[in-house]
């Protein structure tokens, strides 16, 4: 991968096999329950640890950005600030959607909704805003109890990299056995 501005090789990453999404799906599917299974309020928690640990990375994140992508310093900022306030945006979207009383459907009845995780969820993202559009949908599916296997564009691979760093924090916080963000790199074979 080469830096924009320059030209200069900034990294390499292997292309993705069938094989690689079909282990990062199955060890998505396995920590999903686990996950799952916590209580909203803490999922939330995990997920502003997480914001607040890239927060943390800012500048990195910022730099990174512009290197991979080519885009001025305002832009970058601009693409990570909102990244970051997208995790604190869907914990407060979890404690606001835990269902809804719906109007009955026959007198005397009850009726009611409820959100509930849909599981391992496959994102491929575009070059274009790489962080936030992943993080866009990574954030909320993450605190509504989904597992995430992401496939960022072969044009801005490390991005995407930096987003799987979400393990680390897991494992930071002990969770390793519930929370799971894979990654797979380039196009795929």
């Amino acid at each position: 991968m080469e830096e924009k501005a320059t030209g200069r090789e900034i990294g390499r990453y292997a292309l993705g096999a069938a094989e690689d999404v079909d282990r990062a799906v199955a060890a998505a599917r396995a920590a999903q329950p686990g996950w799952a299974g916590l209580a909203a309020p803490e999922r939330g928690r995990y997920v502003r640890e997480l914001g607040r640990y890239l927060e943390g990375r800012f500048g990195e994140l910022v730099e990174q950005s512009m290197r991979e992508t080519g885009r001025v310093r305002a832009k970058a900022e601009d693409e990570v600030g909102t990244s970051v306030r997208q995790l604190a945006l869907s914990v407060v979207q979890v404690s606001e959607n835990a269902g809804e009383i719906l109007p009955p459907y026959k007198a005397g009845k009850l009726s009611l909704s409820r959100v509930v995780p849909l599981g391992v969820l496959g994102l491929i993202t575009p070059w274009n805003y790489p962080m936030n559009l992943a993080m866009r949908a990574v954030a909320p599916g993450l605190a509504f109890g989904n597992t995430v296997v992401l496939k960022p564009a072969e044009l801005t691979p490390v991005t995407g990299t930096l987003l799987s760093v979400v393990p680390v924090i897991a494992l930071f916080l002990s969770l390793q056995r519930f929370w799971r963000i894979d990654l797979v790199t380039g196009a795929l074979k």
